[in-house]
C-alpha cells in the first residue's frame, strides 16, 4: 500500500533557496505528519531539491525517511565508472544548496556543474516540462542541452529533478543518466523487503 500527499499548498523550494522567499517546511512537515499519521512505515521524497530540509525533517517524524541524495550518491560511489565525467543537473535551489556536491567533495568524486547560462537552460526547460511535459519541443531542447555539455566532457549526467528524469527513456542515449528518480524508487522498494524487477 503506497500512501500520497500531493501538497499543492508546498511554496517554491527554489525560490526559498535562492530567493529567501517563503519557507516550504511546514508544509512539508505537515504533510510527513498526515503520511505518517495514515500508517506509513517509511517516507520519500521525489524531489530533489526539497531535501534541504531532510534532515531537520527527519527529527520531527519517528519514521525513517529515505534519501534521494543518499540513494544516488552511494549508487556513484558503488558503481566508479559513473564518476567519469559526472556531471549535475538541476533546479537553482538545489545548486545554492549545494545538496550533492558536499557529499561527492567528502567522497573524493569530481562533479561538473552548470555555468550560469547553462543553469538558465536547464531552469526554463524544467519549468517548461512543469507546463507542456514531454512535448517534442522539450525532447529537442533537452537533447541539444546533453549534447552540448558533452563537448565539454561531460559524460554521466545526474538527472537531480523529477522534471528532467521523465526525459531519460525520450531520447536514444544509453548508460549516461543517472536517474535519481529511478533510485529512489529502487531504494524504497527494497526498504519495503521486496525485490526490483527489471532495470
Amino acid at each position: 500500500r503506497i500512501f500520497i500527499d500531493n501538497n499543492t499548498n508546498i511554496p517554491d523550494r527554489t525560490l526559498h533557496l535562492t530567493k529567501k522567499e517563503k519557507d516550504p517546511f511546514l508544509e512539508i512537515l505537515a504533510s510527513a505528519y498526515i503520511l505518517q499519521n495514515a500508517g506509513a512505515d517509511l517516507l520519500i521524497i521525489p524531489c530533489n531539491t526539497a531535501h534541504f530540509c531532510y534532515q531537520k525533517l527527519q527529527k520531527e517524524v519517528r519514521i525513517p525517511i529515505i534519501s534521494i541524495i543518499k540513494s544516488t550518491v552511494n549508487e556513484i560511489i558503488n558503481n566508479p565508472p559513473l564518476q567519469d565525467g559526472l556531471g549535475l543537473l538541476g533546479t537553482k535551489g538545489l545548486k545554492a544548496w549545494n545538496g550533492y556536491l558536499d557529499d561527492f567533495k567528502n567522497n573524493n568524486i569530481a562533479c561538473y556543474e552548470l555555468n550560469e547560462l547553462e543553469q538558465e537552460e536547464v531552469s526554463f526547460l524544467i519549468n517548461n516540462i512543469k507546463k507542456e511535459g514531454v512535448s517534442s519541443k522539450n525532447i529537442l531542447l533537452f537533447t541539444n542541452l546533453i549534447t552540448n555539455l558533452q563537448k565539454k566532457g561531460w559524460k554521466h549526467f545526474i538527472l537531480a529533478c523529477t522534471e528532467l528524469a521523465l526525459m531519460e527513456s525520450k531520447v536514444q542515449l544509453d548508460n549516461i543518466f543517472i536517474n535519481t528518480i529511478d533510485l529512489l524508487a529502487k531504494e524504497a522498494i527494497l526498504a519495503c523487503g521486496y525485490k526490483v524487477r527489471g532495470k
